[in-house]
């Protein structure tokens, strides 16, 4: 019983951990990338997106919920086959948006990537959380 209580206040605070340390610490790595790339990625920080990017501890602690005992070696594999989608989607994700830029004003230069429709980046984040579950399924 105590196992579950750890495994709850585990994902819950990976989750707040996420969301209060590394959201703010996410513009130098848009700015490194755009460094990088030549490219600048313009990514909206809504409360939406934030809350998908760190709500993958949680997804993690469902995804392996099939057993009572779950050993943490197994939960933290889980974690990372999430930040490996998170990370393959964005790329993905990415290079659509630099491959569909047309800007839609001609005084913004091709440099600047606009997101190809409203919501693109939240859809982008709720495949990334569904790739595992779907894998896990069909293996």
């Amino acid at each position: 019983m105590r196992q579950k209580y750890f495994k709850y206040a585990l994902s819950g605070s990976l989750t707040l951990f996420l969301i209060l340390y590394f959201t703010p610490r996410f513009l130098p790595v848009l700015d490194s990338f755009y460094r990088l790339s030549g490219y600048f990625i313009p990514f909206k920080f809504t409360f939406i997106n934030c809350l998908l990017l760190a709500s993958f501890p949680v997804l993690a602690l469902h995804f392996l919920d099939v057993k009572k005992n779950i050993p943490l070696k197994a939960y933290l594999q889980v974690c990372a086959l999430f930040i490996g989608s998170f990370l393959l989607i964005g790329f993905i994700g990415i290079w659509i948006s630099i491959c569909l830029n047309n800007p839609s004003s001609p005084l913004l230069p091709r440099y600047i990537i606009e997101e190809p429709f409203p919501l693109f980046s939240c859809l982008m984040l709720l495949i990334a959380l569904l790739i595992p579950f779907i894998l896990h399924k069909r293996l």
